[in-house]
């Protein structure tokens, strides 16, 4: 049983529809500014791979260009440039592939600015409850960042949402159960 099941799954990854993490890596980027429609999870998180390597080798290279003197990181900056766009539009279709608005991905900016906002209100100010508030705000965007990380690991809705059709199904022509 088990190898008729190990059979299976080959024979399904064998046909012309099977993708290989690089290409679920590159999909985000040949759907540069798709924020409609739905994403698997690995579609969403081969590609987030992709961005933490690439930053990594980004910051790598610029350290070795800059010296160790204070020089601006321009590969770094290229990067998250050119990442930036496909990464919030993968978010959005993961979040539709929950049945969720994609306007989720807008929380960690908002979250962002508002954060920014208590700082500099919190400095002006110069009193403790400044602190407070900015101890809170972090606080926040930390458990945006918990709730944003489960969702985009969660599994998506089976069949057809108001979204598109399942990526699964699509992928393999035929209804996924898994």
């Amino acid at each position: 049983m088990r190898r008729d099941c190990a059979l299976l799954a080959f024979a399904t990854h064998q046909g012309e529809s099977f993708m290989s993490p690089i290409d679920y890596a590159l999909t985000p980027f040949r759907k540069f500014a798709t924020f409609s429609g739905r994403a698997r999870r690995s579609e969403f998180w081969w590609f987030y791979l992709l961005t933490i390597i690439g930053s990594v080798v980004a910051n790598l290279i610029d350290a070795t260009i800059s010296g160790g003197d204070a020089s601006p990181p321009y590969v770094s900056l290229l990067w998250t440039l050119i990442t930036f766009i496909p990464l919030l539009a993968a978010m959005a279709r993961r979040f539709h592939d929950r049945d969720m608005t994609g306007l989720w991905v807008l929380a960690p900016v908002l979250g962002g600015i508002g954060l920014g906002v208590l700082m500099v209100t919190g400095f002006a100010s110069g009193g403790g409850g400044g602190m407070a508030s900015i101890g809170i705000g972090v606080l926040l965007l930390l458990a945006l960042f918990v709730f944003m990380l489960v969702v985009m690991a969660l599994p998506g809705t089976n069949g057809p949402n108001r979204f598109g059709d399942d990526p699964k199904a699509s992928e393999h022509g035929h209804a996924a159960a898994y």
